[in-house]
């Protein structure tokens, strides 16, 4: 059926309890059929041993009860700042038309309160450990209030700006706005702390059961609850004994050992020294037709629709700026028993996923590596992930979260009631467009399978990040770049277009590149390209510094008149010119008039030590240095034009403003003439020069 990971872990589980035997995700994998799974199982290992899971059942124990571990980090983080904190409201805004019975309604969550603990539960610090104390049932009450249509939209905002109190509770609460007697506002929802996605399919299952039985009067047949969320924590920690998890903890230090502390992407603001959590979202769809060609690419590499869509955004950040080693998060389901499927809590895990991308490969090859990692990982998915954090011990920021700072989620068809959507019988429920959008991290893909068989979703972005037209813009290239790679799997990543054919040609027109069928313009070397465009575009802006802006036109204008100066002194094709100038429109006049003398310019950077600069100039060799008096640069073994002294501007304002041509320089320009000079790093001895011509 092309699998699906998560999917794959509880099957696992099950036939672990089925069959007493341990199977791994790996192998359902491997098996792929019913009689490759059966053999898998015979070979298995025993469930049974020191190794096992304890039964999870009922204690019976009343008071107060340890966090699970996923929670002791969002105790944590509310604990640090109240941003951090507001980043885990899981609440919605939902518009109901129709006929709604608001008595029934407030039955419907009256019950739900009742039926699970964890929506009663708040944390109280005792002796430094915070513990998970549970009210008593009947104290939820759902407030009504009647409000101006034209008044909702701020009277939703503020609902939701409302924080929650960790220590007092309550965690759940519901709020009903009544516009008329057959349209309402419901705002409802928790903390992350006491909810998950996977809780709210069952809150909305559940709701509309209790809903439609106190309409009708009747009863609403619910499973009976086979333990609380308190004995899940009590049961977690007893398995995840102290030195299961320093086994889990140093495998993940090895799989991430030396991943970059931070993903690089285009953003289009500096990292703030602090993140506000704010989000925007922007849609993701991807067409039937596509869906169906990667979920056929999957089966035919023995990976799910998830391992391809995730190398998909993998390729992508790469190409985008993130390098060859991506690390990529997904958030697990984290119930690997069946007496935790109708349970509300805080469950889910969140798992990193590292990929190690090479250009050359291939788009097949790289989702078969991808498909090892994702299995190796998710085999370890017990491990919480603040146990993983603590374990590689990442630089930690508040400007960014660890280890993961792009995730991934894709739900598949038969878990589409996350979404918070109340199903209430005879009213029309739909999403108020005044939600709020909060971003724990730099993007997150949240995909979902649909009925047709289409994929959507969003890409959640940082504000303080990202501009609305760069997600948009990204969400464009993922979707181009799913449909290069089904297309054609065999090529190489680097290879595969990210842009379609109109987003291509628009940018090739603004950069003035040569497009298809372009005419030849005859030039050939830096200067002459540079001409070209400055005619073209004269009044265009060129450099900005500051508040200093060169047009095309000025910058032609000043380099010009500088290339006429250097000729004077000599300067023409393959004579090497040391440049030690600050970053400034200054440099960039400089660097463009050496290549219009027919110069090769030698950059020298004005903060490295005076020897070294010292030792560039001699090794080039260099015929003239361009400085300013106040840099202070020392004796050179060559000529020096300091740009600042008091007779430079006279000597230039003399010159032509019109380029320099053949019959001024000592030999003509050609595209193998030298453009400039680069040193090596010296890593490996001495540091040694490098001609670079103006073709390249």
């Amino acid at each position: 059926l092309g699998g699906h990971s998560l999917s794959a872990v509880r099957l696992a589980g099950r036939l672990e309890e089925a069959t007493g035997r341990r199977v791994s995700v790996r192998s359902v994998f491997e098996g792929r059929t019913v009689a490759g799974i059966a053999s898998a199982l015979l070979s298995a290992p025993s469930a049974s041993g020191p190794a096992s899971d304890a039964p999870l059942v009922a204690t019976g124990t009343e008071g107060p009860a340890p966090l699970a571990l996923q929670q002791e980090r969002l105790w944590f983080l509310d604990r640090l700042e109240a941003a951090a904190g507001a980043a885990y409201h899981m609440e919605w805004a939902l518009r109901l038309r129709g006929p709604l019975d608001v008595a029934a309604l407030e039955a419907a969550l009256v019950g739900l309160v009742a039926r699970h603990a964890a929506l009663r539960t708040h944390f109280e610090a005792r002796g430094g450990t915070p513990e998970q104390v549970v009210a008593a049932a009947g104290g939820f009450t759902l407030p009504c209030e009647r409000v101006a249509p034209e008044a909702v939209e701020a009277r939703v905002a503020a609902l939701l700006a409302r924080p929650f109190d960790l220590t007092r509770g309550p965690l759940f609460r519901a709020h009903l706005l009544r516009l008329s007697e057959r349209e309402h506002v419901l705002v409802h929802g928790g903390h992350h702390s006491v909810l998950d996605g996977w809780s709210m399919g069952v809150l909305t299952r559940e709701a509309a059961a209790l809903y439609e039985a106190a309409r009708t009067g009747g009863i609403a047949e619910l499973p009976p609850l086979p333990v609380s969320y308190a004995d899940y924590a009590r049961w977690q920690r007893a398995q995840l004994t102290p030195a299961r998890l320093s086994a889990g903890a140093q495998w993940w230090r090895d799989y991430l050992d030396g991943v970059p502390e931070a993903i690089a992407l285009p953003f289009d603001r500096p990292r703030p020294a602090r993140m506000d959590y704010r989000g925007g979202a922007v849609p993701v769809r991807l067409p039937t037709a596509l869906a169906e060609a990667l979920r056929a690419l999957g089966e035919r590499e023995g990976a799910t629709l998830f391992m391809v869509l995730e190398t998909v955004l993998a390729v992508l950040l790469s190409r985008l700026g993130a390098g060859p080693d991506v690390v990529l998060g997904t958030a697990t389901a984290n119930r690997p028993r069946p007496e935790l499927d109708d349970l509300v809590g805080f469950f889910v895990n969140t798992v990193a996923l590292r990929h190690r991308l090479s250009p050359g490969e291939s788009f097949a090859a790289t989702l078969r590596a991808a498909r090892g990692s994702v299995l190796s990982a998710l085999e370890r998915g017990e491990v919480p992930f603040e146990t993983v954090v603590e374990a590689v011990a990442p630089e930690r920021s508040l400007s960014h979260a660890p280890l993961v700072q792009v995730m991934m989620v894709l739900q598949n068809w038969a878990e589409r009631d996350q979404d918070g959507l109340l199903r209430l019988d005879g009213v029309g429920v739909t999403p108020e467009p005044g939600n709020m959008t909060r971003a724990q991290f730099d993007l997150s893909l949240d995909l979902r399978e649909e009925a047709d068989g289409q994929i959507s979703g969003h890409l959640v972005y940082a504000t303080q990040l990202f501009d609305r037209a760069t997600a948009e813009r990204m969400a464009r290239m993922f979707t181009q770049l799913a449909s290069a790679a089904v297309a054609a799997p065999e090529t190489a990543i680097a290879a595969l277009p990210i842009l379609d054919s109109a987003e291509r040609a628009a940018l090739l027109a603004r950069s003035g590149a040569p497009t298809a069928g372009a005419p030849e313009t005859g030039a050939h070397t830096l200067a002459d390209l540079f001409a070209l465009q400055a005619a073209a575009q004269p009044q265009a802006p060129a450099v900005r510094d500051g508040a200093q802006v060169l047009s095309y036109g000025e910058l032609e204008r000043r380099a010009n008149r500088l290339a006429h100066h250097l000729i004077r002194r000599g300067i023409g094709p393959e004579t090497v010119v040391g440049v030690c100038l600050p970053r400034s429109a200054e440099l960039i006049v400089t660097l463009l008039a050496i290549t219009k003398a027919g110069g090769a310019y030698l950059p020298l950077d004005p903060d490295h030590p005076q020897a070294r600069r010292a030792l560039l100039l001699q090794g080039a060799p260099a015929a003239l240095l361009i400085t300013t008096e106040t840099l202070n640069a020392p004796p050179a073994p060559c000529q020096t034009l300091c740009l600042d002294a008091q007779d430079t501007d006279t000597l230039l304002a003399a010159e032509p403003e019109t380029p320099p041509s053949d019959k001024d320089r000592t030999a003509p320009l050609t595209k193998d003439t030298l453009a400039y000079v680069i040193y090596t790093s010296g890593s490996t001895g001495k540091p040694k020069p490098v001609a670079v011509t103006n073709e390249n």
